[in-house]
Protein backbone atom coordinates (compact mmCIF):
# COMPACT_ATOMS: atom_id res chain seq x y z
CA UNK A 1 0.00 0.00 0.00
CA UNK A 2 1.47 3.39 -0.68
CA UNK A 3 -0.26 6.68 0.72
CA UNK A 4 1.03 9.79 -0.98
CA UNK A 5 2.19 12.54 0.97
CA UNK A 6 -0.59 15.47 1.56
CA UNK A 7 -0.61 17.60 -1.79
CA UNK A 8 -2.88 20.47 -3.24
CA UNK A 9 -5.07 18.80 -5.22
CA UNK A 10 -6.25 20.02 -8.64
CA UNK A 11 -9.40 21.52 -9.80
CA UNK A 12 -11.19 21.61 -13.17
CA UNK A 13 -12.09 25.00 -13.67
CA UNK A 14 -15.56 24.66 -16.07
CA UNK A 15 -17.56 28.01 -17.28
CA UNK A 16 -20.56 27.49 -18.15
CA UNK A 17 -22.21 30.56 -18.38
CA UNK A 18 -23.36 30.62 -21.70
CA UNK A 19 -24.59 27.30 -21.59
CA UNK A 20 -25.65 26.12 -18.23
CA UNK A 21 -27.66 23.36 -19.28
CA UNK A 22 -24.33 21.18 -20.07
CA UNK A 23 -23.79 20.96 -16.67
CA UNK A 24 -26.01 17.16 -15.63
CA UNK A 25 -24.08 16.21 -18.91
CA UNK A 26 -20.58 17.08 -17.10
CA UNK A 27 -21.46 16.15 -14.01
CA UNK A 28 -22.50 12.92 -15.13
CA UNK A 29 -19.23 12.13 -17.27
CA UNK A 30 -17.22 13.32 -14.18
CA UNK A 31 -18.92 11.06 -11.62
CA UNK A 32 -19.23 8.09 -13.89
CA UNK A 33 -15.73 7.85 -15.16
CA UNK A 34 -13.53 5.03 -13.99
CA UNK A 35 -10.48 5.24 -11.35
CA UNK A 36 -6.81 4.16 -12.48
CA UNK A 37 -6.17 2.37 -9.20
CA UNK A 38 -2.37 2.02 -10.63
CA UNK A 39 -1.80 5.60 -10.84
CA UNK A 40 -4.45 7.72 -9.52
CA UNK A 41 -5.14 10.55 -8.91
CA UNK A 42 -7.97 8.46 -6.23
CA UNK A 43 -9.71 12.44 -6.48
CA UNK A 44 -11.34 14.40 -8.80
CA UNK A 45 -12.86 17.91 -8.18
CA UNK A 46 -14.71 19.65 -10.59
CA UNK A 47 -16.17 23.42 -10.49
CA UNK A 48 -18.61 24.18 -12.71
CA UNK A 49 -19.72 28.03 -13.30
CA UNK A 50 -23.27 28.02 -14.37
CA UNK A 51 -23.84 31.59 -13.48
CA UNK A 52 -21.77 34.87 -12.22
CA UNK A 53 -23.21 34.23 -8.59
CA UNK A 54 -23.51 30.25 -9.14
CA UNK A 55 -21.11 27.41 -8.66
CA UNK A 56 -21.49 23.26 -8.92
CA UNK A 57 -18.82 21.63 -7.15
CA UNK A 58 -18.21 18.03 -8.16
CA UNK A 59 -15.74 15.74 -5.45
CA UNK A 60 -15.68 12.17 -6.73
CA UNK A 61 -13.60 10.10 -4.43
CA UNK A 62 -12.60 6.20 -5.13
CA UNK A 63 -14.41 4.29 -1.56
CA UNK A 64 -11.11 2.80 -1.34
CA UNK A 65 -9.66 6.67 0.05
CA UNK A 66 -12.51 7.19 2.28
CA UNK A 67 -15.16 5.54 4.55
CA UNK A 68 -18.25 7.28 5.34
CA UNK A 69 -16.52 8.73 8.56
CA UNK A 70 -14.22 10.30 6.23
CA UNK A 71 -17.06 11.33 4.16
CA UNK A 72 -19.04 13.51 7.21
CA UNK A 73 -16.12 14.87 8.13
CA UNK A 74 -15.38 16.31 4.51
CA UNK A 75 -18.71 17.39 4.23
CA UNK A 76 -18.93 19.13 7.67
CA UNK A 77 -15.60 20.94 6.65
CA UNK A 78 -16.56 22.10 3.51
CA UNK A 79 -20.03 23.28 5.00
CA UNK A 80 -17.89 25.09 7.31
CA UNK A 81 -15.23 26.93 5.18
CA UNK A 82 -18.61 27.89 2.78
CA UNK A 83 -20.65 28.74 5.67
CA UNK A 84 -17.07 31.32 6.61
CA UNK A 85 -16.39 32.38 3.21
CA UNK A 86 -20.53 33.59 2.89
CA UNK A 87 -19.86 35.43 6.09
CA UNK A 88 -16.78 36.80 5.17
CA UNK A 89 -15.05 35.44 7.94
CA UNK A 90 -11.47 32.56 7.89
CA UNK A 91 -12.35 29.51 10.18
CA UNK A 92 -9.52 27.78 11.63
CA UNK A 93 -9.86 23.77 11.87
CA UNK A 94 -8.39 21.88 13.56
CA UNK A 95 -4.80 20.39 12.69
CA UNK A 96 -5.19 16.81 11.04
CA UNK A 97 -2.47 14.27 12.73
CA UNK A 98 -1.62 11.01 10.91
CA UNK A 99 -3.67 7.81 11.24
CA UNK A 100 -0.64 6.13 13.24
CA UNK A 101 -1.28 8.93 15.52
CA UNK A 102 -5.39 7.84 15.53
CA UNK A 103 -4.28 4.02 15.79
CA UNK A 104 -1.52 4.93 18.67
CA UNK A 105 -4.40 6.64 20.67
CA UNK A 106 -7.16 3.46 19.77
CA UNK A 107 -4.64 1.27 21.78
CA UNK A 108 -3.95 3.48 24.76
CA UNK A 109 -7.65 3.55 24.82
CA UNK A 110 -8.33 -0.36 24.60
CA UNK A 111 -5.68 -0.93 27.36
CA UNK A 112 -7.59 1.17 30.41
CA UNK A 113 -10.70 0.79 32.79
CA UNK A 114 -13.05 2.63 29.71
CA UNK A 115 -12.21 -0.49 27.75
CA UNK A 116 -13.00 -3.01 30.06
CA UNK A 117 -16.14 -0.96 30.77
CA UNK A 118 -17.09 -0.64 27.36
CA UNK A 119 -16.33 -4.72 26.74
CA UNK A 120 -18.84 -5.65 29.77
CA UNK A 121 -21.46 -3.17 28.65
CA UNK A 122 -21.47 -4.96 24.90
CA UNK A 123 -21.04 -8.32 26.57
CA UNK A 124 -23.61 -7.67 28.45
CA UNK A 125 -25.41 -6.52 26.02
CA UNK A 126 -25.18 -8.79 23.62
CA UNK A 127 -25.54 -12.03 26.05
CA UNK A 128 -29.00 -12.96 24.76
CA UNK A 129 -28.53 -12.45 20.96
CA UNK A 130 -29.69 -15.29 18.82
CA UNK A 131 -26.75 -16.98 17.14
CA UNK A 132 -27.11 -15.59 12.93
CA UNK A 133 -27.39 -18.36 10.52
CA UNK A 134 -25.46 -16.84 7.50
CA UNK A 135 -25.08 -20.15 5.34
CA UNK A 136 -26.16 -20.23 1.85
CA UNK A 137 -29.74 -21.67 1.20
CA UNK A 138 -30.15 -24.47 -0.95
CA UNK A 139 -32.48 -24.58 -3.69
CA UNK A 140 -35.35 -26.16 -4.40
CA UNK A 141 -33.39 -29.26 -5.31
CA UNK A 142 -31.18 -29.23 -2.10
CA UNK A 143 -28.37 -28.42 -4.22
CA UNK A 144 -25.88 -25.23 -4.03
CA UNK A 145 -26.69 -22.44 -2.93
CA UNK A 146 -30.19 -20.86 -3.82
CA UNK A 147 -28.34 -17.17 -5.02
CA UNK A 148 -29.50 -16.74 -8.89
CA UNK A 149 -28.78 -14.36 -11.61
CA UNK A 150 -30.92 -12.67 -14.24
CA UNK A 151 -30.27 -10.58 -16.98
CA UNK A 152 -33.37 -8.99 -19.07
CA UNK A 153 -33.07 -6.29 -21.93
CA UNK A 154 -35.05 -3.33 -21.18
CA UNK A 155 -36.33 -1.80 -24.73
CA UNK A 156 -38.12 1.37 -25.46
CA UNK A 157 -38.21 2.16 -21.30
CA UNK A 158 -34.53 3.99 -21.05
CA UNK A 159 -36.15 7.42 -20.27
CA UNK A 160 -38.58 5.71 -17.70
CA UNK A 161 -35.78 3.99 -16.46
CA UNK A 162 -33.53 7.17 -15.78
CA UNK A 163 -36.03 9.21 -14.00
CA UNK A 164 -37.16 6.31 -11.73
CA UNK A 165 -32.88 6.14 -11.17
CA UNK A 166 -32.63 9.95 -10.47
CA UNK A 167 -35.77 9.41 -8.18
CA UNK A 168 -34.12 6.95 -6.68
CA UNK A 169 -30.76 8.53 -6.51
CA UNK A 170 -28.81 5.49 -7.66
Amino acid sequence: VLVEPPAPVPVESVDLRRDPGRAPRLLAERTNAAFDLARGPLLRVALLRTDDDEHLLCLVLHHIVADGWSLNLLRAELATRYAAHLDGRTVELPEPFPYTEFARREREFADGPEADAAVAHWRERLADAPVLDLRPTATATGEGPGGAFHTRRLTGAGRAVDALARRQRC
